[in-house]
């Protein structure tokens, strides 16, 4: 974990009990606690018809154009677990390159 202080932290601040909470009345008061019900702000909501995205701005994305930023994160894992470190690895390392055959049953 060397340079990924974020990572090391978590590691050693672990419990072993994560996971999603069992919904009971104590998590529900927590959460409320937490997040208060608030009134939506007149600027963040959208009004009057929403423009459509022309489709064909999207057809010059490749794969090329998504790898080469993705190379130049940093951080710590999401949802995934995955870190930037390992998102290099899997879109620098050519035994990735191919996706495998999908299995099938005999």
């Amino acid at each position: 974990m060397e340079g990924q202080i974020n990572s090391a932290m978590r590691f050693l601040s672990e419990e072993g009990n994560g996971g999603v909470l069992p919904l009971s009345d104590d998590v529900m008061l927590q959460l409320r606690q937490k997040h208060p019900e608030e009134e939506a702000k007149i600027g963040t909501l959208l009004r009057g018809p929403v423009q459509e995205v022309i489709e064909s701005l999207f057809i010059p994305i490749n794969g090329q154009m998504v790898r080469e930023p993705a190379l130049r994160t940093k951080g710590s894992g999401g949802p995934s677990g995955v870190d930037a470190n390992g998102f290099k690895r899997i879109l620098a390392c050519k035994s990735f390159k191919n996706p495998p055959p999908p299995f099938v049953k005999p």
